[in-house]
């Protein structure tokens, strides 16, 4: 790596205030709660990763689609993290900033290394680790996949850098493996091998040194073959969202990726309305479309143009533009008109745009050294305030989606999540009225449908909720949590065959979904199934251990089944987990009664009592107990 030109600091010092930078806005992060935004999906109701890791776990993630990519070291990180932390988001968020840290440095190693320009490269990285649209990369957990991929892309840039300088097959290795780790975090980064393409022209300068562009494409054919399964493999486990494309026909998709990529450009210079969710547009204006492809073909032109006296410019856009393509919308999975998580990497190129062009312009007009320090010094306090508020709305998911309703119109995932925060909090009234308003801005949405039908559940309006299930599947017919709530009500209102399929549809969709496995075997047993519904809680348990319901069910299934001495191992675990479980407690008395300790069953029928006297199976247990003793 060469030393700091003249003038510069040196690489240790800039290092130091990079990292500095990064700790100053996301500190914070280290007090903050999970949110109710695919934070259950991957962490907080993830059986396999509250159980941090197993090899059950491993292999899970290694096939795992529920989250709709193959990102095993995605899954594994956040099992880590559970070793580690257990269910303390702190922890976890602590991670993904550390990972963002290691991403700021190591971005800056690479440029400096490529380029050469050590306070130019640490100008990018500053950007990258502090500018407020990279916040949601880093404060949002469920977005881990982002800054690990990242980490991995960087490093292998700069193996890719060691190549170069001297090429060998084994350095070449390094490369391509850092690279499969990088696809196994998340499938964006598929385009790495075009970017490598974009730094062979500048700043590496390969082709003016003698290499046949023929060579320079071919080197990179492996590292494409390993992008092609990457793609594939991403169609396959997101087939189910992909089939949302009918929704968005081909001419709606380019304008928008349009608009999103003027509107990310925008937010690079003033980033003031950022959320945690962009929702599609009902309609797109004519005249936005037609400005969007204006702006884009202008910058397009001029860093055609001067790609002679400045290459940075059409690299740094080609960087941007291509990186950003898997995610531009033009191949829609999902209903999200952009994100901001989207531009963690892409954005690197319109940084070294700005810094380089920036830092020429400043040179040849001979610009006053503490002028340029003192707009520098201003623009840096200012991403790092913007940085700080943004960070500050990820501190849990009440404001978090209060303000992604004040900034946005017509978000009805932020108004079905506002519903859900007060309902949770026992305001049925308000979260109903949040939910109706989600339902006004898109009455198609599956899970304000959802929520909506679980309310009225609890109210005892049955009608009102299947009706709003059956909308939910009719818009998502892959929802499995809109799957369980239908067969969970189906099973109160007896229709227990129906609601058994509901049970087997939802495990279809989510193999791991632990509720749902304990009422199918639950209602199994009660059709005298004893075989399958051993088998469903069994499973249940596999997927959390300490699921005390499951763990009684079990051992009812096996007493009915004639194993008395299982049932009674699996009560007394059950109350291992849960000493105030009242089922356990009767449960272990009728099976210690039927095993012929009777002394042991009145025990545990007065623990019962005593854990609540009003207890009547307990109570009349406990008198039959005694007149068998004679008592």
């Amino acid at each position: 790596m060469p030393g700091p030109a003249a003038g510069e600091p040196s690489p240790s010092w800039l290092v130091a205030g990079l990292l500095l930078a990064v700790a100053i806005p996301f500190a914070q992060l280290g007090r903050a709660a999970f949110v109710n935004l695919d934070d259950g999906l991957y962490v907080t109701a993830n059986p396999y990763v509250q159980q941090g890791i197993t090899a059950v776990g491993v292999r899970w993630a290694l096939t795992a689609g529920e989250a709709g990519y193959w990102h095993p070291l995605t899954w594994v990180s956040h099992m880590l993290d559970v070793e580690l932390f257990g269910l303390n988001a702190g922890g976890h968020h602590l991670t993904s900033v550390a990972l963002h840290a290691v991403n700021t440095v190591l971005l800056f190693l690479a440029l400096y290394r490529l380029t050469g320009a050590a306070l130019r490269s640490a100008i990018v990285a500053f950007l990258f680790g502090v500018h407020p649209l990279h916040v949601e990369s880093v404060a949002w957990i469920s977005e881990r996949k982002d800054v690990l991929s990242t980490t991995f892309v960087l490093l292998a840039l700069l193996a890719y850098a060691a190549y170069v300088e001297r090429p060998a097959p084994r350095r070449y290795l390094v490369v391509a493996v850092l690279f499969a780790l990088a696809l196994m975090c998340k499938p964006m980064v598929v385009t790495f091998p075009f970017l490598l393409l974009l730094l062979d022209v500048w700043p590496l300068r390969r082709l003016s040194f003698g290499l046949a562009p023929a060579r320079v494409v071919v080197e990179k054919l492996p590292l494409v073959a390993l992008s092609a399964i990457g793609g594939i493999v991403t169609v396959v486990y997101a087939r189910g969202a992909i089939e949302t494309l009918e929704s968005y026909p081909p001419a709606y998709r380019v304008g928008n990726a349009l608009i999103a990529y003027a509107t990310y450009l925008r937010r690079v210079v003033w980033p003031s309305d950022l959320a945690c969710f962009y929702p599609y547009p009902h309609a797109l204006g004519a005249s936005q479309i037609a400005g969007a492809a204006l702006l884009l073909a202008a910058i397009t032109v001029a860093a055609i143009r001067l790609r002679r006296e400045r290459p940075y410019l059409l690299i740094g856009w080609l960087w941007f533009v291509g990186m950003l393509a898997p995610a531009s919308g033009l191949v829609q999975v999902g209903d999200y008109a952009l994100a901001d998580r989207f531009t963690y990497l892409p954005l690197v190129g319109v940084f070294v745009m700005v810094v380089w062009a920036g830092a020429d312009i400043a040179v040849s007009r001979r610009a006053p050294t503490a002028v340029v320090a003192i707009l520098t010094g201003a623009a840096a306090v200012a991403c790092l305030a913007a940085a700080w508020v943004q960070v500050s709305w990820w501190h849990d998911s009440a404001g978090l989606f209060r303000h992604a309703l004040a900034v946005t119109r017509d978000n009805y995932m932020a108004s079905t999540q506002v519903g859900l925060q007060y309902d949770a909090a026992g305001d049925l009234d308000a979260a109903a009225r949040y939910y109706r308003a989600a339902l006004d801005m898109n009455p198609d949405y599956a899970n304000a449908h959802d929520n909506l039908g679980w309310l009225l559940a609890r109210r005892g309006d049955a009608a009102g909720a299947l009706e709003h299930y059956g909308a939910a599947l009719a818009d998502d017919p892959l929802d499995a949590d809109a799957r369980f709530h239908r067969g969970f009500l189906l099973q109160k209102l007896g229709r227990t065959a129906e609601a058994a399929e509901e049970y087997r549809r939802a495990i279809a969709l989510r193999p791991s979904y632990v509720e749902a496995h304990t009422n199918l075997g639950t209602l199994l047993h009660a059709a005298h199934d004893l075989d399958g519904a051993r088998a469903e809680l069994t499973q249940a348990l596999i997927l959390r251990p300490d699921h005390v319901t499951a763990r009684v069910n079990l051992g009812v299934v096996l007493r009915a089944s004639g194993d008395v001495d299982g049932a009674i191992r699996e009560y007394e675990t059950a109350l291992r987990f849960d000493p105030r479980s009242l089922e356990a407690h009767c449960n272990l008395g009728n099976a210690l009664a039927q095993h012929g300790d009777v002394r042991a069953a009145i025990a545990h029928y007065r623990e019962a009592l005593r854990l609540r006297p009003d207890y009547e199976p307990a109570r009349a247990m406990l008198q039959q107990a005694l007149a068998q003793v004679g008592e």
